[in-house]
């Protein structure tokens, strides 16, 4: 494309002599080129496109094109380009419609104008806009070749279904959502878990309370993560909403069971234009550090990652894969990172103190985790102490299996316990947090251990589990309440650690905090532990209502989101705030596809005591 005027990747909007080939295509009452990427469509991931004065809402990451109708349309639909997230062929769609001829004309000499006939504005169903009054010049970058890929067009505000996976390396867990015409993530249509990935016996699906058998099989077979979301799609078909799929689903497997073959891809391509996957993914890295698109790129990077952590991102690969294969090309499938919400750590709290070239040849570096439970805590916090979002200060405390705080600052996260992995931090259910590094060499060298021994160690057989002999929290309260003096000193531990983290990070935000928010398993389901972890923190401005306390269990099973549990005279708020991080990915792949917000966690905070 040489020098002249631009306008989706052509001359200027004076020089068209036919009618714009999307809008052509709205005029002939189909959708623009089905299957096929715009003529131009190179243009739209570097150049910003203008059409009446209108650019863009909001940036298209390549390769997702999007083109939209103009602001005069009333109906505005949007088009999205998507890709396979693994594979770079596909055959093109039956019955793709060609794109409308178009036909261009040298722009006039500066300081001329032409009009556009009134031939080809007569075929547009909405007044054509004015031309504008010369042609700017316009050097665009040189852009490479566009990749051989396939591609699908599909109306993201048509969207009324997400389907949100969790694949672990012996499990694949799924919710199903709805969403309305307006975006807004609705009730859940389906929920269930696969169990048993990868054993030599046969896994289990329990599918809304129903369990059944996967059959026994390997490499492809039953107890793999193909296998289960093919189960998986074959149980939800009724879910997807279509009669076709599923018509589709239960001519391929009448009996409904968890065998699956090819009914849940089918039922899956039924439902594509409104259908779309979310995939929690552990690590993003360094370089994805927001909710993204799966294309082949994103998923090398996620692949890359890998090695950041071993025991997640090789199962999420998996998942994504198996999704994939079920649910066939036309359905757009998005990752939603752990990591995402810490990307705006300042270097000073990202840093190691290594080597620099070391650090940044390895990525070793703070990355932080649970992004999806800190951001759906950061939608509601706002409104429920009555600041704006970009005003939120406050410390939120993870506490589950897998246990973390961070400080936000602005509402977003400014420091958190987890680092390059999962490991460091506060006491776990079987996870040791912080440790002297020299521990480790320590093993190594005197105990023999080797570097998976210790991994093994500090990951599975360390926290409450190594300290009181078992993960479970309830268990190890009611144990020192049974007097065993291991309990008691897990429960002071994990206590102790937590209480250092929470005033290192009031300290940081420098007697700023609007709130403390506890979150997830422990922090949701003990009082004993809140009270002990608030106790004797009034000069803080921290004071715990007892009664509150002790009734936020009855509060969160009443729907509500965020409950107050601090009396009068706290003047740190605290909050118990009932996650959904399901939720919370679904939200995320609605506000990517729809263009609204930037995923990662942002967005306008939801009411206080709604879902």
């Amino acid at each position: 494309m040489g020098a002249g005027c631009h306008v989706f990747g052509g001359p200027c909007k004076s020089c068209w002599s036919g009618p714009h080939p999307p809008f052509a295509a709205f005029a002939a009452g189909r959708p623009f080129a089905a299957g096929r990427p715009h003529p131009s469509s190179t243009a739209f991931s570097r150049v910003p496109t203008v059409h009446s004065g209108t650019a863009f809402p909001f940036p298209v990451p390549r390769p997702a094109h999007v083109v939209f109708s103009p602001p005069t349309l009333s109906f505005g639909l949007a088009y999205v380009r998507f890709v396979n997230p693994l594979t770079a062929s596909s055959a093109p769609l039956a019955q793709a419609a060609p794109p409308p001829t178009t036909h261009h004309r040298p722009c006039p000499p500066p300081g001329q104008r032409r009009s556009r006939p009134s031939a080809s504005a007569s075929l547009l169903p909405f007044p054509a806009p004015p031309p504008p009054p010369i042609c700017v010049p316009f050097h665009p970058p040189p852009l490479p070749p566009p990749p051989p890929l396939p591609c699908v067009w599909v109306m993201a505000s048509a969207l009324r279904r997400v389907l949100v996976l969790n694949a672990g390396s012996s499990s694949l867990k799924y919710r199903l959502f709805q969403v309305d015409a307006g975006g807004t993530v609705g009730g859940v249509l389906a929920t269930g878990a696969a169990t048993g990935i990868g054993d030599t016996a046969a896994g289990v699906l329990d599918a809304d309370g129903v369990t059944v058998p996967l059959p026994a099989g390997g490499g492809d077979g039953a107890n793999s993560h193909a296998a289960a979301l093919k189960a998986v799609m074959a149980r939800l078909a009724p879910a997807l909403g279509t009669p076709a799929a599923a018509a589709a689903a239960a001519a391929a497997d009448p009996g409904g069971g968890g065998g699956g073959g090819g009914g849940g891809a089918a039922a899956a391509a039924a439902f594509a234009p409104t259908l779309a996957v979310g995939h929690r993914v552990v690590h993003g890295g360094a370089h994805l550090t927001r909710a993204s698109v799966l294309t082949p790129a994103v998923t090398a990077a996620i692949r890359d990652a890998a090695a950041l952590a071993p025991l997640h991102n090789p199962a999420n690969l998996a998942g994504i894969a198996a999704a994939a294969a079920a649910t066939g090309e036309g359905v757009p499938h998005v990752a939603v990172f752990d990591t995402a919400f810490h990307a705006t750590l300042p270097a000073a709290a990202a840093t190691y103190a290594l080597p620099v070239d070391l650090a940044a040849a390895h990525g070793l570096r703070r990355y932080g985790f649970h992004g999806t439970s800190y951001a759906w805590a950061a939608r509601h916090l706002a409104a429920a102490v009555g600041v704006p979002r970009p005003a939120l200060n406050g410390v939120v405390l993870h506490l589950g299996a897998g246990a973390s705080a961070a400080a936000l600052r602005g509402g977003v996260s400014v420091d958190t316990s987890m680092g390059m992995t999962p490991g460091e931090g506060l006491i776990m259910a079987t996870r040791a947090g912080d440790i002297d590094a020299g521990v480790v060499t320590h093993l190594m060298r005197h105990v023999g251990m080797t570097a998976a021994d210790v991994d093994d160690l500090l990951t599975r057989r360390s926290g409450l589990a190594g300290l009181a002999g078992t993960p479970d929290m309830r268990a190890v309260l009611a144990a020192a309440d049974a007097g065993a003096p291991a309990a008691r000193l897990a429960v002071d531990a994990y206590v102790h650690r937590v209480r250092r983290y929470l005033g290192a990070y009031l300290l940081g935000l420098g007697g700023d905090a609007h709130v403390l928010a506890f979150t997830a398993g422990v922090g949701e389901g003990s009082p004993r532990i809140r009270a002990a972890v608030c106790a004797g923190l009034e000069r803080l401005g921290i004071v715990l209502d007892g009664d509150a306390n002790e009734a936020a269990a009855a509060a969160a099973a009443a729907g509500r989101v965020v409950t107050t549990i601090s009396g009068a005279a706290s003047r740190i708020r605290v909050v118990v705030v009932r996650t959904d991080e399901e939720r919370e990915i679904a939200m995320q792949v609605v506000e990517l596809l729809r263009g609204g917000v930037e995923g990662g966690g942002g967005g306008r905070p939801a009411a206080a005591a709604g879902g």
